[in-house]
């Protein structure tokens, strides 16, 4: 965030005026000047902090102006940055100490300023992250007035500040000003795509804009107040892509191009059809992307152009392989450029080179025959016949595209062919390889030869016929014996009748201890020759051994499930070292849960232990509810778990209790098996005979619910009451807890301005909530809200409003009243115009009109002239902690300092006391009000209701009578 502009002294604006007019950005045959300021001060002034992230603007400035400025000077410029920033080598204008005895003098801004144009540099950059809720982007800003400079053109515009307060422009800016410009719509172009989004440029004096000679911006970067952007903006990556981007824009303002450059490209291993390009020494200013090179023969032009991305190399050169099938298997020259690409997506060429591809040997392999069988069972063959390979050539197969007339070449799939034993090649087409398409397919064979050349042989083709809908089939379903804990379930010679579609093969498998409570789908995964295939572990089966079942479903692309085959295997019994328990216990039910206990658990030497954990599940649905628990050990060895049935979803009747030992090596063992019956629930039930609710006074009303009945054996957990108005559904819901009184009846106390101040019918539902959890209407009514309870003509205490600095400065002025000197004294320098200043912004940062709190503390200090037992001293603009009997109250200059600080800290403590009254939501600031717990929250939302007296709910900051009225006639008193 930046800070409001500074005033300026007389010697500063003849400075600045000989200063734009002699240095309107200074044409040097020298490199160009640049300097950074890091908005802010890392360890003293934070600037925005996000406090759910932690994430601080102070330290977002630093890191984004050292990889900014370290970027420019690896390409040349003379940088500097206004003061250090740890680990940063570039040289500061500024040391710590002076920029921190600036802030001791609040002159940092103007310590800042005074230093850029010392150095006299040709461009100034402020770097800024912004607060604003969950706001998101970036925002430049440039000042078109530089400090009374060509006066006949300055003026005010209200409004651009966040306070409303005006900005100084200029109608005829100076050179250096419309550079400011010019520079920020190179900020917008590079700025563009980089991942939040551009929200404004905008013209306003801010500090160094406005005090520099040089052209000068300030970025906003992004919005350190949203959780997500703050994390972006923190990123390490994310840095160097903006401090990219604004170098380029650096580059682009001065006309300055840094090329990335390469030694040499070198060719290798040009043999067998493919060879390597190496790029070497390869150097580059800026981000890189990648390494694209485009490489195209010089047969038929362009037209086999492909472009590689080059991968780096461990010894920092690029590689990119081709193959020259992916270029139609031209020979002769082929060409090879290089680009750089950086993170903004830019291209710069490095070099270009060129390779000779020889000519292949001229030999044809060639085939007397191609026969396509007759399809069956979805199936067909196609064999290639009397193969012929002349001599210094070499077969390195036959490759065979098959594709069906539907739809082009949509289906098309390349097979290798198999050689069989008397030199034919054969290869073998299933239908549902080709969406099941029936028609004419097409099939062609091409050789491949050792070069990797392909030579046409023959081409055919064959009809498929429409197909009846059969039964998908396998012919075997073989299980392998059982090896290190696991065995494998193979499904082979799978046939797809024609017009069906294969999804997937699911395997249920399970072991035959206990039924099918270890029962587990597996998906088979397909192999490459048309087998599908899954692996067990019978760690995932509760370590059981003997008889296990498999089964074998095929579904179809309809999700309807076909059985192929069924087999089974057997486990044996493992190492016969075993964990045991000898007791299972589960004790009764009561109050909806119950306990299982392992006792007397042995682990035998050599095993151990990782944990016990115990599936529970009821018997109502199978096993929807089941939940496993890991069980706790006890002092005494046993391990325990506690079930609550409403994780079970309030299930009755008989639970299944099981306990498993898991060792050190993740390895299941059964211990015990239990059950415990949950009986029915009382069937009582909890009821209430009455559900009054008030009239309404004062914008709210009761609900009250009485002659509660609780029956024995249930318990109450308390009583919630929905309550919405008819005025669009439920959009303003809100459920209360209600109180319980002195006489058993429960009450809410309901605020129609919680619901929107809507009028007409409100619904009012009470339920009770048993100690299960469950929720039991109770009673529900209605009630009317007449208009007149929409608290009209009351003086809301929330908002931002519109009054402005020299409106609450006319107010005071128009007192009669002289300012005390005693705020501009001593280095405080807080003036009637800085004072109503801070009165808005930080009524502003909590949503407090800030005419409400000026008023109320001219009312509680006599206009600052105080005379009770606060003095002027403690900066306590509301009597915060005094008392009757004579206590002072707080003093914030003794906790916060003799000076703005303090002065601003009892402004904001005055502020969050109003807030606490007004309204229930929490603090944007750290809480200065020690007193702000004390407060009923909310109780009074309107200035009418500070009264004590006139409050309808007897709360309020004052006792005496129309306490609030006499803020309001203050109030009146602003124009």
């Amino acid at each position: 965030m930046t800070y409001k502009k500074m005033a300026f002294s007389f010697l500063t604006v003849f400075l600045l005026l000989f200063g734009c007019f002699a240095t309107l950005f200074p044409i040097k045959a020298a490199t160009p000047v640049i300097v950074i300021n890091p908005g802010h001060l890392v360890g003293r002034d934070s600037g925005a902090v996000n406090n759910n992230t932690k994430i601080k603007e102070a330290d977002l400035n630093a890191a984004l102006a050292a990889k900014t400025a370290e970027k420019l000077k690896s390409i040349g410029y003379e940088v500097y940055l206004t003061h250090p920033v740890n680990g940063c080598s570039i040289p500061a204008l500024l040391t710590t100490q002076q920029v921190n005895e600036g802030y001791d003098s609040d002159s940092s801004l103007k310590t800042i300023g005074d230093a850029i144009n010392a150095k006299n540099p040709d461009l100034a950059i402020s770097l800024h992250h912004n607060s604003g809720g969950s706001a998101s982007g970036y925002e430049f800003y440039w000042s078109s007035y530089r400090a009374g400079i060509d006066n006949s053109g300055v003026y005010k515009k209200y409004g651009l500040w966040g306070n409303g307060d005006y900005a100084w422009l200029d109608e005829t800016p100076c050179e250096s000003a419309v550079r400011s410009k010019e520079f920020t719509g190179l900020l917008e172009k590079n700025f563009s795509g980089i991942g939040i989004p551009f929200r404004n440029t905008i013209e306003r004096d801010d500090y160094i804009p406005a005090h520099t000679t040089c052209p000068s911006v300030l970025i906003e970067a992004g919005f350190v107040s949203n959780d997500n952007e703050s994390r972006k903006l923190a990123d390490e990556s994310y840095q160097s892509n903006e401090a990219t981007r604004i170098v380029k824009s650096i580059n682009d303002f001065f006309g300055y191009k840094p090329n990335a450059t390469v030694q040499e490209i070198s060719f290798s291993n040009v043999k067998n059809n493919t060879f390597d390009i190496i790029i070497k020494g390869f150097k580059s200013p800026y981000d890189l992307s990648g390494i694209t090179v485009p490489v195209w023969s010089e047969v038929n032009g362009q037209d086999d152009i492909k472009w590689y991305w080059a991968e780096r190399q461990w010894n920092g050169d690029y590689k990119v392989t081709v193959n020259i099938k992916d270029h139609g298997n031209d020979t002769g020259t082929y060409n090879v450029h290089a680009y750089a690409v950086d993170t903004a997506g830019n291209f710069q060429m490095l070099k270009t080179a060129s390779v000779i591809v020889p000519e292949a040997n001229p030999g044809k392999i060639t085939a007397e025959e191609l026969n396509v069988s007759e399809v069956k069972n979805g199936q067909f063959t196609a064999t290639i016949s009397k193969v012929n390979v002349p001599n210094g050539m070499g077969l390195s197969g036959i490759t065979v595209p098959v594709w069906s007339e539907v739809n082009g070449q949509d289906d098309i799939k390349w097979y290798w062919a198999e050689r069989q034993w008397n030199g034919d090649y054969k290869v073998t087409v299933n239908i549902k390889d080709h969406g099941n398409d029936t028609g004419t397919y097409n099939v062609h064979a091409y050789a491949v030869d050792t070069a990797g050349n392909f030579q046409m042989l023959k081409t055919a083709s064959v009809i498929v016929p429409e197909a009846n809908p059969g039964k998908i089939t396998a012919e075997e379903l073989n299980v392998s014996e059982v090896k290190n804990g696991q065995f494998t379930a193979t499904i082979s010679k799978v046939n797809v009748p024609n017009g069906m579609g294969l999804s997937g093969i699911t395997v249920p498998v399970w072991s035959e201890v206990n039924g099918q409570d270890d029962i587990k789908w597996y998906w088979a995964e397909r192999q490459w020759n048309g087998d599908y295939k899954v692996t067990v572990n019978i760690k995932d089966h509760g370590n059981d051994t003997g008889t296990y079942n498999v089964h074998a479903y095929a579904v179809d692309t309809a999700g309807n499930f076909q059985m192929l085959k069924t087999a089974s295997v057997i486990v044996p019994e493992a190492n016969p070292g075993k964990i045991t328990a000898e007791e299972l216990n589960v004790s009764e039910v009561k109050n909806g849960q119950f306990t299982a206990t392992i006792s007397k658990v042995n682990v035998p030497n050599g095993m151990g232990l990782s944990g016990i954990t115990v599936p529970v599940w009821s018997e109502v649905n199978g096993q929807d509810d089941i939940k496993w628990y890991w069980a706790e050990r006890q002092w005494n060895g046993d391990y325990k778990v506690t079930v609550n049935i409403k994780d079970h979803g309030n299930d009755t009747g008989t639970y299944n209790v099981h306990a498993y030992a898991v060792d050190t090596a993740g390895n299941f063992q059964m211990l015990k098996t239990a059950s415990v019956i949950v009986p029915e629930a009382n069937p009582g039930k909890i009821t209430a005979e009455e559900l009054n609710v008030s009239e309404v006074k004062n914008g709210q009303f009761t609900a009250t619910i009485s002659k509660v009945n609780v029956p024995n054996g249930m318990g109450l957990s308390g009583i919630t009451v929905p309550v919405w108005s008819e005025v669009n559904g439920q959009d303003d819901i809100k459920w209360y807890w209600a109180e319980r009184q002195w006489n058993g009846d429960y009450k809410v106390t309901v605020n129609i301005k919680d619901h929107g101040n809507d009028t007409g019918t409100y619904n009012v539902h009470a339920y009770a909530v048993d100690t299960t959890g469950n929720f039991q209407v109770l009673k529900t009514i209605e009630i009317e809200v007449p208009e007149e309870n929409n608290a009209a003509g009351l003086t809301s205490i929330i908002g931002n409003g519109t009054v402005r600095v020299e409106q609450l400065v006319y107010l005071y002025n128009s007192s009669g009243h002289d300012f005390p000197s005693y705020y501009t004294e001593n280095g405080r320098n807080v003036d009637i115009n800085r004072f109503a200043q801070l009165y808005i912004e930080e009524a502003n940062a909590e949503n407090i009109r800030a005419d409400v709190a000026f008023a109320q503390a001219m009312k509680e200090t006599g206009w600052l002239k105080f005379g009770g037992q606060v003095s002027i001293s403690q900066f306590n603009f509301a009597g915060l902690g005094a008392t009757d009997d004579g206590a002072a109250g707080m003093s914030f200059a003794q906790k916060y300092g003799d000076n703005e600080n303090g002065i601003r800290m009892g402004i904001r403590a005055q502020i969050q006391h109003l807030k606490a009254y007004a309204s229930t939501e929490p603090l944007n600031n750290a809480c200065v009000d020690e007193r702000f717990n004390l407060v009923k929250r909310g109780c009074a939302p309107y200035v009418e209701w500070l009264g004590q007296k006139e409050n309808p709910n007897g709360y309020g900051w004052a006792t005496g009578a129309n306490y609030g009225q006499g803020i309001i006639d203050i109030m009146n008193r602003i124009s």
